[in-house]
């Protein structure tokens, strides 16, 4: 028979060492799981260099902060502060300039003769007085006969006398008249130069009008800032009178095909003293040696008409490059020798036109045109 004796457990010093270590795991982690994960201990107490770096970024951030405010400050004093501009003191004297009589020229406008006593095709003459046109201006009435008969005229008149209507209504009657009927395939068939697009856009809108008696005729024009695509297109359907600024005219000769001047029967040169002004001398020679050259000696059948506001020394050139012993149409000397209307520098302004000068020092020029422009808003 087997006897069961007690166990007995002896316990060391390091079993009780162990015990002693769970029961602490296990408090802290009771105390863990009660209060949250504590907090990391950060090691107190920082180098002698690293306190001099903190002190230093301390100070250089004051100083900012002062900068920054006194500019704050500034600013507010600046907008503050009242801004007087001397318009009316520190000014040059303004120098005196002795009065002298000058003879004004003038022109007479309109005449007593009506449209219906030219010799052209009476479906114009109707569209004129339809669009409001009953008695001719003094240079239309002096103008027109001679431009009918093919002669080479060089006209010299004020502005707004009706210049326009002066080679247009010429041009158109021929045009019309002519046989077999002139179709779009016949090319340019008239010529205008003007100096701006501006001017361009108004004589081809006469034009237009105009040319509502004779639909078959068809106008054009070129003019810089419109887009070349569709100006070639227009060009290869066909254009008989074309309106053209020098500038995109030369461009279109060099670079598009379809425009030939070989068929230009009538040849205007408008407002050419301008176009000397603005500097297309050059232009205008260039296209007048083109023209030259593709008519191959056909250019005495050309007319050419030039108008101008003044005959100065650089129209006379220009005339004697482009007219064959012109008819001179010059209503301010009307009665005086061709040679002394050719020399004769004299500028007629209309008589409804009155001119203003007033002598300022420079920085009272805009106030002057303000003040001027509102005296004559009232």
């Amino acid at each position: 028979m087997v006897t069961m004796q007690p166990l007995t457990i002896n316990i060391k010093d390091d079993d009780n060492q162990n015990s002693n270590y769970f029961s602490d795991y296990h408090k802290k982690r009771k105390e863990h799981l009660m209060n949250g994960p504590p907090t990391k201990r950060v090691k107190s107490g920082l180098s002698e260099r690293d306190k001099n770096d903190v002190n230093s970024f301390h100070a250089t951030k004051t100083v900012f902060a002062d900068n920054e405010e006194k500019d704050r400050q500034d600013k507010a004093v600046e907008s503050k502060r009242e801004i007087v501009v001397s318009l009316f003191t520190g000014n040059p004297d303004i120098p005196y300039i002795p009065k002298t009589n000058v003879c004004r020229k003038s022109e007479k406008v309109f005449s007593e003769d009506s449209f219906s006593s030219l010799n052209i095709a009476s479906q114009i003459i109707s569209n004129v007085e339809k669009l409001g046109f009953k008695s001719m201006t003094v240079v239309q009435q002096k103008s027109i006969p001679p431009i009918l008969e093919g002669k080479d005229t060089l006209v010299k008149s004020q502005t707004g006398s009706g210049k326009t209507l002066t080679y247009a209504l010429p041009i158109i009657h021929n045009l019309m008249m002519r046989t077999p009927r002139v179709q779009r395939s016949d090319g340019v068939l008239s010529l205008i130069i003007v100096p701006t697009r501006e001017l361009a856009l108004q004589s081809y809108q006469w034009f237009e009008k105009l040319c509502k008696s004779c639909v078959w005729v068809v106008p054009g024009y070129l003019i810089g800032g419109e887009k070349k695509k569709a100006e070639k297109a227009r060009l290869r359907k066909g254009i008989n009178i074309l309106v053209a600024t020098p500038g995109r005219l030369i461009d279109h000769l060099h670079h598009t095909k379809s425009l030939s001047l070989s068929n230009v029967k009538y040849l205007v040169l408008d407002e050419a003293d301008r176009l000397l002004d603005m500097g297309y001398e050059r232009s205008v020679t260039s296209i007048l040696e083109t023209l030259t050259e593709q008519q191959e000696g056909l250019s005495e059948s050309r007319q050419t008409v030039m108008l101008s506001a003044t005959l100065s020394a650089g129209v006379e050139k220009l005339a004697g490059m482009s007219l064959l012993s012109p008819e001179v149409i010059d209503i301010s000397h009307d009665g005086e020798e061709k040679s002394k209307q050719l020399t004769s520098e004299a500028l007629a302004t209309p008589a409804n036109l009155s001119h203003h000068y007033v002598m300022i020092p420079a920085k009272l020029r805009l106030v002057t045109l303000a003040a001027f422009i509102l005296s004559k808003c009232k």
